[in-house]
């Protein structure tokens, strides 16, 4: 355990973006929050109507809407706005981890380095789960603390900037809300692992066998098949299986529900985006088949990733 848990500083030491552009989105999303009205929805106050994104409310409409604000209410909109700063620190944490995988068995050939760690007596298999143990454990772990700690400061901060305006009833920090809140995050940050789990290891097995140029080898056979089916049986079966795997749990987290918002009522107009960002709950996918067919395929590809490390020596 010791040993593992040194290899896994070690890919913070040498991957210090893991930590470090988490922690900035955190400052620009409490930035944000400290500089804009609310966090995902911009509110703008003209002559005779609020402006709610680019939607547009009757202003008599909106205030009726503001004094008839139920509890209920109230905690769907704290749980979006808690919710909304997660889903921003997960999107720039997946995009994080793409490049640190890709290149997280790559790089150690390409500069050299394999030959000092296997120097050591560390095993292949102990050097590739420390890899993954890093993009499935650590680093979301850590974002999770980010994420939790910005929308306990970030929830105040905008309930402060309301006092005193119509919009005061809007948000209402409660600390046993955030802990359930925080509770459905890190459930959800845990579905969020088992469900890319074999898009991280299929993309260290790339790292570890590319000799050059990974990301080429990443993209251009799924691309080269989702082209070749299309003009051969015109279907579009591979585009589809790869878009639901990418976007499969965010859809099931509700955070890629569009917002549509027609006519001039406040109730809509507001409602609609809260509706849309209140339910954070991808535990359904637990009972998924899928999802654990994708756990037991990411475990054989980090077996073939150790196989391959093995042997795939530049030297």
């Amino acid at each position: 355990m010791k040993a593992m848990i040194m290899l896994v500083r070690r890919e913070f030491w040498e991957h210090r973006a893991l930590w470090i552009a988490p922690l900035i989105t955190a400052m620009v999303l409490l930035l944000g929050a400290t500089i804009s009205p609310g966090s995902g929805v911009q509110v703008r106050i003209n002559a005779g109507d609020v402006q709610i994104n680019d939607s547009k409310v009757d202003a008599d409409s909106a205030m009726q809407w503001l004094s008839a604000m139920t509890p209920e209410r109230q905690q769907k909109i704290t749980v979006a706005v808690i919710g909304g700063l997660f889903v921003a620190q997960l999107l720039v944490m997946l995009v994080l981890l793409v490049f640190y995988l890709a290149d997280a068995l790559y790089g150690e050939r390409k500069d050299r380095s394999i030959l000092f760690w296997r120097s050591l007596p560390v095993s292949d298999t102990a050097t590739v789960a420390s890899k993954l143990a890093t993009a499935l454990i650590a680093v979301p772990v850590l974002v999770l603390c980010y994420s939790l700690l910005t929308g306990a400061i970030a929830v105040p901060i905008l309930e402060w900037k309301f006092s005193d305006t119509p919009f005061e009833p809007l948000l209402n920090w409660q600390f046993g809300l955030w802990l359930k809140t925080s509770a459905l995050i890190a459930l959800d940050m845990l579905v969020a692992i088992l469900w890319y789990a074999p898009l991280a290891a299929f993309l260290l097995l790339v790292s570890a066998w590319a000799k050059r140029n990974v990301f080429v080898w990443v993209f251009v056979p799924v691309l080269v098949l989702i082209v070749a089916e299309k003009w051969t049986f015109d279907t579009d079966h591979v585009a589809d299986f790869l878009g639901h795997r990418f976007t499969g749990f965010l859809t099931a987290l509700g955070a890629s529900q569009k917002v549509a918002v027609s006519g001039g009522s406040a109730d809509k107009a507001v409602g609609t985006v809260i509706d849309s960002m209140d339910r954070f709950d991808a535990s359904g996918l637990l009972g998924s088949a899928e999802l654990w067919l994708g756990v037991a395929i990411a475990a054989a590809l980090a077996f073939l990733t150790v196989r391959v490390r093995r042997y795939r020596d530049d030297t």
